[in-house]
């Protein structure tokens, strides 16, 4: 009788996606709520940008944060 053995191969490698650099984690969530209309609007903007709906979503978002940041900081010498 033969006898297989199979536990000289020993995976080292966890199957999955490999870790993120702990700068590169996103783990905060934002949940948001939308109507039918809304949710495809934002379907067509996303595969017209050729991305998937929270990376153009996290996109969008930010670009607008950083725009209405930089509208609202005064950056005018101060008048003496």
């Amino acid at each position: 009788m033969r006898q297989h053995i199979c536990d000289t191969f020993i995976m080292n490698k966890k199957p999955g996606r490999p870790k993120l650099a702990k700068e590169q984690k996103k783990a905060e969530f934002i949940n948001l709520r939308f109507s039918s209309d809304e949710a495809r609007e934002i379907d067509t903007a996303a595969a017209q940008a050729k991305q998937m709906r929270s990376k153009w979503a996290r996109n969008t978002l930010l670009e607008a944060a950083r725009k209405s940041v930089t509208k609202t900081v005064d950056t005018s010498p101060e008048k003496v």
